[in-house]
């Protein structure tokens, strides 16, 4: 039997990740038992949890889930406090300007 496949999730910054499967990485802001706050710099989120996680507030984490505007059915919470932040973002400007670029170009 062929295994079914998720679709790829899409690396987004929460002012830009609008509906579908996306990563966003940020730092909890607030946390309660089923939901967090996330924030990334562009914005906030609000992640639902379906299960307990052992994160806290100022921690920061990559949600990967299904994203309804500005919220995230949470499927896979990672840590990432090793995660150079600054060079992170500055990565996912280039690859949004990249991507207008290709855009334009049709």
């Amino acid at each position: 039997m062929e295994k079914l496949r998720r679709k790829p999730a899409r690396i987004a910054r929460i002012a830009d990740m609008g509906q579908g499967r996306v990563a966003v990485v940020g730092t909890i802001v607030n946390k309660d038992a089923d939901r967090l706050i996330l924030d990334d710099g562009s914005g906030q989120a609000t992640v639902l949890l379906v299960q307990s996680i052992p994160f806290t507030a100022g921690n920061i984490v990559r949600i990967i889930g299904r994203a309804y505007l500005h919220t995230i059915e949470a499927e896979e919470v990672t840590d990432m406090s090793d995660l150079d932040v600054k060079h992170y973002t500055k990565m996912l400007e280039l690859k949004k300007k990249a991507e207008e670029k290709l855009s334009a170009l049709g």
